[in-house]
């Protein structure tokens, strides 16, 4: 026999599902034409008070997590300052670098050359979002934070260069740069 209930529940999201099956709750229970089927009608509504109490559970604890996070990323910044407070006052105190090592310090070492890097690896360029642009993306290098691209309208130049930076992305450096 062929179904003449039409019952596309997974078009609904949670809220619109909840609404949906409430109605019908609310119609079917006590209805004369329907107590052949009271019980499951009250376990569906059964289900669903469980349902819309966890929905409720989930997007409380959605708000108190971003509240904590803000709570939480208020007081690094918080710390951070008071952890730059600090050092600057033991530097005050004294410039002696085993001293301050002695009180758990880094210290800032004279920067030496690496040398030059190698290219890029799995180089890819693609469409930007205007006619202007391209988006370039390759592979993450330790260390580096930007790159020197050179460009020019034929293979033999003359080139000109732009510096372009980065935005992290997962495990691969995406750059987008404008022409």
């Amino acid at each position: 026999m062929k179904n003449i209930i039409k019952l596309s529940l997974l078009h609904f999201g949670i809220l619109g599902l909840i609404g949906y099956l409430q109605k019908i709750g609310v119609k079917m229970t006590g209805n004369t034409k329907f107590t052949t089927v009271a019980t499951k009608t009250a376990a569906m509504t059964t289900n669903l008070a469980a349902l819309e109490s966890a929905n409720t559970d989930y997007e409380a604890s959605k708000k108190t997590t971003d509240q904590l996070m803000t709570v939480r990323d208020n007081l690094r910044i918080t710390t951070e300052n008071s952890a730059q407070d600090l050092a600057t006052a033991a530097e005050g105190v004294t410039k002696d670098p085993a001293d301050l090592q002695s009180g758990g310090w880094d210290l800032v070492s004279d920067r030496t050359p690496v040398g030059p890097m190698s290219a890029p690896a799995n180089l890819s360029a693609t469409s930007g979002d205007s006619a202007s642009e391209v988006d370039l993306a390759c592979d993450t290098q330790y260390g580096v934070q930007s790159h020197i691209a050179e460009t020019a309208i034929s293979a033999d130049g003359p080139f000109s260069s732009f510096m372009w930076g980065r935005n992290r992305v997962a495990r691969r450096r995406d750059w987008s740069a404008a022409c």
